[in-house]
């Protein structure tokens, strides 16, 4: 039995099977075995402008599987990854490195999505820094969609084979694109070496209700071990033992009473103990997160994300949709 330590970033208890995704940080070297030179720069274009278009549609079902699952807020992450993969100055910098460079679209797409990402990765503000892993994800996407043979799911058929036993995902990373196409049901959790409460995959996870541990050295895990992730205590336990079982149980009990007991909260006054009256409000993106704030005995909307109706669809709402966006809200809002 190993215990290892991570940071919580969306609480909960779960146990399963272990499967590795991504061991191997590949956001620091070029992949194993990849091409870096082409002599045929206008295939390589062809390529590049195809898998773009391929991951394009993908992250549209994505966003429109994450909308019925989650809400507006959380979908708006893909249509933040279909900006960033349309982006024109991340096009220009491909296309240059394949015309001018000679280099292959796979090699050219890792370079262009290293300069940009490192843009990221020095800013001081932590939101910001957090956004590098939002270039990896459209990066990686596209290396893996020019390159199949670089996928990086180990035994990917044991997650949408007919087995009902759950899984651990455990990864250095694990993208938002990644968490979204897996079998939902069969994901019991997710262990990251890198991450933070800020990351985009952290947010669908804590939507998603699936426990999630991050900064957790994953280096000696095998897929196939079975394990229990504590996103309360913030360890990951591995070949748990019969008394960490009985502990296991004992956790799954207390956190199903503790929700009970937010459930029973509903309805009352918003106060400190000393009788201090406070108002309790939701951050919102559109009608559906309305609606739930307000199931959840919300009082009021703290930040109401009006960019979200400029992602929602295929072109910017003008004035007049926006107004009666506005108009359908406002009569719910306390």
């Amino acid at each position: 039995m190993r215990r290892i330590s991570g940071r919580i970033v969306s609480r909960g208890i779960a146990k399963g099977r272990i499967l590795l995704s991504g061991v191997g940080n590949f956001q620091l070297e070029l992949p194993a075995g990849a091409d870096r030179h082409t002599d045929d720069p206008e295939a390589e274009l062809r390529a590049f402008y195809s898998a773009r278009e391929q991951i394009k549609s993908e992250l549209e079902a994505l966003y429109n599987k994450t909308l019925k699952t989650c809400g507006e807020e959380e979908a708006m992450i893909f249509r933040a990854h279909s900006l960033l993969l349309m982006d024109k100055s991340f096009e220009e910098s491909v296309r240059v490195l394949i015309d001018d460079e000679k280099l292959s679209a796979l090699y050219a797409v890792h370079l262009a999505g290293k300069k940009i990402a490192s843009v990221f990765s020095e800013m001081e503000d932590e939101y910001m820094r957090d956004r590098e892993d939002d270039i990896w994800s459209v990066a990686k996407q596209l290396i893996l969609k020019l390159d199949p043979t670089q996928s990086d799911l180990e035994d990917e058929s044991e997650l949408t084979g007919g087995a009902d036993e759950k899984l651990i995902i455990i990864g250095d990373d694990i993208t938002p694109s990644r968490l979204m196409s897996m079998d939902r049901e069969r994901v019991a959790g997710m262990v990251a070496r890198t991450g933070s409460e800020l990351s985009h995959t952290a947010i669908l996870a804590r939507s998603l209700g699936v426990p999630a541990l991050v900064q957790v050295d994953i280096e000696r895990l095998c897929s196939g071990e079975y394990a229990i992730i504590d996103a309360i205590g913030g360890e990951l336990i591995v070949d748990p033992q019969a008394e960490d079982e009985r502990e296991y149980a004992k956790l799954v009990r207390k956190e199903e009473q503790r929700l009970f007991d937010l459930e029973s909260l509903k309805g009352l006054s918003d106060s400190t103990q000393s009788g201090r009256k406070l108002r309790v409000c939701a951050n919102i993106g559109d009608y559906n997160d309305l609606r739930t704030a307000l199931d959840n005995d919300a009082a009021g909307i703290g930040l109401f994300r009006t960019e979200c109706l400029f992602f929602a669809g295929k072109k910017l709402p003008d004035e007049d949709e926006q107004l009666e966006m506005y108009k359908k809200m406002l009569p719910g809002i306390p």
